[in-house]
């Protein structure tokens, strides 16, 4: 639909919320919930355990942790018909379409698999289980020039949770305002060849 509704714009530029930022939130340490969770052939006190656990939260962190979620956000949204659509019939106009994404919920599960070492000496393979999982509430899109170019005043709630074979370490939920923490920066093609590349 056309609408010639101002979206407000945030007043501050986005600030980048990554997962690991929600773990950090909840309170739980992590390596302690993993000490206390792994269970490795050779994993016993006489081992510098707390260093093989850094590492493999550092590790972790490095290939999965650190994602943005604004990018995750974008990511989902870019594959949404409502959107694609409204981004073929802006493409070369000066036409402003609203799309409605409150309801565009997805959930994104990932399975890290990481070696522990110590020295090097390899004491096993922990498999981890991570899902983030993304609500959006009273949110727009405003699409022009076949791109999302900007963001009305809503909400999204943020749920990070993370597991070892089923056991569950860590869940925590934020509330944020899709504005400040998604960059549109000068649009996110939706389609043509920039949309297939960005």
């Amino acid at each position: 639909m056309t609408t010639p509704t101002t979206p407000t714009m945030p007043a501050a530029p986005p600030r980048p919320v990554s997962v690991r930022s929600l773990f950090d939130a909840s309170g739980v340490d992590l390596v302690d919930r993993l000490g206390q969770t792994v269970e490795l052939p050779g994993l016993v006190a006489s081992l510098p355990v707390a260093t093989a656990l850094n590492t493999t939260l550092a590790r972790l962190t490095q290939d999965f942790l650190n994602m943005d979620v604004g990018a995750l956000l974008v990511t989902g949204w870019r594959h949404y018909r409502a959107l694609i659509d409204a981004g073929e019939r802006t493409r070369g106009t000066t036409e402003r379409v609203v799309v409605e994404l409150s309801g565009r919920d997805f959930t994104l599960v990932q399975h890290p698999s990481i070696d522990v070492f110590t020295g090097d000496k390899l004491l096993g393979t922990v498999t981890l289980t991570v899902t983030v999982t993304v609500r959006v509430a009273a949110l727009a899109g405003v699409v022009r020039g076949g791109a999302l170019v900007e963001l009305t005043t809503g909400t999204c709630t943020v749920t990070a949770a993370l597991a070892v074979s089923g056991r569950e370490l860590v869940r925590h939920s934020e509330v944020y305002d899709p504005q400040l923490i998604v960059a549109l920066g000068p649009g996110v093609p939706l389609v043509g060849a920039s949309a297939d590349t960005t």
